[in-house]
C-alpha cells in the first residue's frame, strides 16, 4: 500500500485515530485506545459511514470480565478499517461515536 497522505492520531476521549490515503480513493482508518494494563481490553469499529467530506465511526470499547484472567502485560488495543470512496475529499472531517 503506497501511502499519499495520513491524518495522524487526532484525540477525542481516549481514542485516537489515523486516517490514511492512498490512490484509487482508498482510505484505511485505525483506531487506537492506548495503552492498557492487561491483555483483555479491546476496541472494535463497528461501522463507517462516510457522506461527503464526513466520515462517522462506529466502536465500541471492550473491557475485560471482572473474573476474567488476563496476562499481566501492557498492551494497545487497535482496530482498522479499509475502503475507497467514491470521491476523495482534501480534508475529511472524522467523526467518533462509540455505541
Amino acid at each position: 500500500m503506497r501511502r499519499v497522505s495520513i491524518d495522524f492520531k487526532k484525540r477525542q476521549d481516549d481514542v485516537t485515530y489515523e486516517v490514511i490515503t492512498t490512490e484509487g480513493n482508498k482510505v484505511k482508518l485505525v483506531l487506537h485506545w492506548g495503552e492498557k494494563p492487561t491483555s483483555g481490553y479491546k476496541i472494535k469499529i463497528k461501522k463507517v459511514e462516510v457522506k461527503g467530506d464526513e466520515i462517522s465511526i462506529i466502536y465500541s470499547k471492550i473491557y475485560p470480565a471482572a473474573d476474567a484472567i488476563c496476562r499481566q502485560v501492557i498492551t494497545y488495543p487497535k482496530d482498522s478499517w479499509e475502503g475507497t470512496l467514491t470521491e476523495a475529499p482534501t480534508r475529511y472531517r472524522i467523526i467518533l461515536k462509540n455505541e
